[in-house]
């Protein structure tokens, strides 16, 4: 798996994800559940399950629902 991290802001992270072909896995707002982050670094990714990115000690990053219009 790839991933590119890009900005944050509190719990909300930008996440590109590709899979080891390059195939997109997931991109956009992800929310951070767990303990709290200053950066995400490659030896904390476990795996990506059911669209969300889990890390070694217990936080997820889930996909953020967009705002109702």
């Amino acid at each position: 798996m790839f991933l590119k991290v890009g900005g944050h802001q509190g719990t909300l992270w930008q996440l590109q994800v590709w899979d080891r072909k390059g195939q997109p896995l997931g991109s956009g707002t992800f929310r951070l559940r767990g303990f709290a982050k200053a950066q995400i670094v490659p030896e904390e990714i476990l795996g990506w399950e059911q669209g969300a990115l889990h890390l070694k000690d217990g936080t997820w990053l889930v996909p953020e629902a967009p705002a109702p219009k």
